[in-house]
């Protein structure tokens, strides 16, 4: 199988791994490495013992779509039918409808909003693994 045809069947298959490292600007999508948000800035933050991510590039590799509503300060996330919204600076969020609490807020970061990978994924159907002595979280959709 040529290089080609392997990325695109990894670009429609279901099952998805993504695989970020705290404080790097790489991340790893179903085995290939790709930088997170172009800039090398943004990188996944641990803030009050919750690890935060750039919240476009993990939904992205799901599948999924991240839009921004800059008047309400929201973000809102739709993947596999699930739709998740939330707010930067509140503990909010609402998925499909229901009301929710997070234990840390999304925030901005050089322009990127940040939100809890873990509270996210799990949200949205993924399972999330955290890895101390590496620092690694896999989310597995």
């Amino acid at each position: 199988m040529n290089e080609e045809s392997l990325t695109d069947k990894m670009d429609t298959e279901k099952d998805r791994e993504i695989i970020f490292h705290l404080n790097n600007p790489s991340m790893q999508v179903n085995g290939r490495v790709q930088d997170i948000d172009g800039t090398g800035v943004v990188v996944p933050a641990l803030i009050n013992d919750r690890t935060l991510v750039p919240v476009r590039a993990l939904v992205e590799a799901l599948g999924g779509t991240a839009d921004w509503y800059a008047a309400e300060r929201k973000i809102t996330i739709s993947v596999d039918g699930e739709v998740l919204e939330m707010w930067l600076d509140s503990k909010k969020a609402v998925l499909n409808g229901t009301t929710l609490t997070m234990d840390v807020a999304p925030y901005i970061e050089n322009g990127r909003s940040l939100l809890p990978v873990r509270f996210v994924s799990e949200s949205i159907g993924c399972t999330v693994d955290w890895e101390q002595a590496t620092k690694k979280i896999t989310i597995k959709k």
